[in-house]
């Protein structure tokens, strides 16, 4: 439309690509015209006006107008994702890993108690999901190779050589981390030795506790075995969905596991350590996104559903009862949203992938297993 609100269609020849508004006081997209399939961000924005913007968040059918002031809620507004969240050792400090348009990630430190920013780092494209790891001498930060950072993440105190595919924690100063092109190796975080090196197989690993290893593939196989052993404790075969991510946890005393499939309409399974007996099967029509213990014995559920949004639900790991439900966002629009629990104190963490609204939950359960919750609300700047 031209200034005389003549309107044209125009067939180009010639290629076209997204390109950066110059001026976002005039009424457009943000990343230009929308002209491929190729989902460069996690949402459209579109600017109706100098103060309104239209956003659609994709897999969502909501269109909100929201300022424009509150397109991203972080420090200088070009930080647009909360891909990650953790707990330290301790339980005192949060760390949220946001990303930007650029290949660029930002960690930050949070005080639990007062939401007072302790520190930041920017820092390379991250793997592991976008994950940090807290261990007992820092935080764990797995760029293309394995760094270890004080808690305050002013320097870095260790670094590995091996490129990082994936981590999992075994202990408070060890980790299991799948290297390329294909190996897996112990490290002690503590020392900065590599305890051992074993070839990885084609099942994957979904979780460690001390020296047990849990492994899973996409036709729904599950093994356990100690780490470095090529013969299984126990292995059996669950109804999960093919080509599904497998996730998989341990209870705080590894007396439980929890396996499921993220992203889709299927059950969990409470599984006995010992035994790898099932002991509960949880079926709901949610789609599964992820799951944490919070205790010895209960575990929460983060799952999503288009109609209602996203939901925590606490379950009995002995019984299978569910013991409370809290509705955390109503028009999301994320499958994924970053989740993390310290069992020790029975908090919870949570935000809102595009909304970057963290929530810190305290979960008491009484002695009849009842529970209740409360939580600080938090939108950083």
């Amino acid at each position: 439309m031209d200034a005389q609100r003549n309107f044209s269609l125009e067939d180009n020849a010639f290629p076209l690509k997204l390109l950066e508004s110059e001026c976002h006081s005039v009424g457009g997209f943000l990343l230009g015209d929308l002209l491929t399939s190729d989902m460069r961000s996690h949402s459209s924005d579109f600017v109706l006006n100098r103060r309104s913007l239209l956003r659609n968040e994709y897999f969502s059918p909501c269109i909100r107008m929201i300022y424009r002031s509150k397109v991203t809620e972080s420090e200088d507004g070009e930080y647009v994702s909360v891909d990650g969240l953790a707990f330290s050792s301790t339980g005192e400090t949060i760390y949220m890993t946001v990303t930007s348009k650029d290949p660029i990630n930002r960690i930050m430190a949070w005080d639990v108690s007062n939401f007072k920013l302790k520190g930041k780092l920017n820092t390379e494209c991250l793997v592991n999901g976008g994950q940090v790891l807290a261990v007992r001498g820092g935080v764990l930060i797995p760029t293309r190779t394995l760094e270890l950072w004080n808690f305050e993440l002013s320097h870095c105190i260790r670094q590995w050589s091996f490129y990082v595919a994936s981590v999992f924690p075994i202990s408070d100063d060890q980790v299991l981390c799948r290297t390329f092109p294909d190996a897996e190796v112990i490290v002690d975080t503590v020392t900065g030795d590599i305890v051992s090196t074993f070839a990885v197989s084609s099942y994957k690993s979904i979780g460690c506790y001390r020296n047990l290893h849990l492994l899973a593939n996409t036709d729904g196989g599950i093994k356990l075995q100690q780490l470095g052993q090529s013969v299984p404790r126990w292995e059996l075969s669950l109804p999960l969905p093919q080509f599904r991510r497998v996730l998989g946890c341990f209870s705080p005393k590894g007396q439980f596991i929890v396996v499921g499939s993220a992203f889709s309409r299927t059950c969990a399974y409470v599984l006995d350590v010992f035994s790898g007996n099932v002991r509960c099967k949880l079926r709901y029509c949610h789609f599964l996104s992820n799951f944490k213990f919070i205790s010895d014995e209960e575990f929460v559920i983060l799952s999503y559903l288009s109609a209602g949004g996203s939901s925590l639900r606490l379950f009995s790991a002995r019984s299978g009862d569910i013991l409370s439900v809290l509705h955390l966002y109503s028009s999301d629009g994320s499958l994924c949203l970053p989740l993390a629990t310290f069992p020790g104190e029975g908090l919870i963490a949570i935000c809102s992938s595009y909304k970057s609204d963290l929530k810190v939950i305290k979960v008491k359960l009484s002695e009849r297993g009842e529970a209740s919750g409360n939580a600080k609300r938090f939108k950083f700047r």
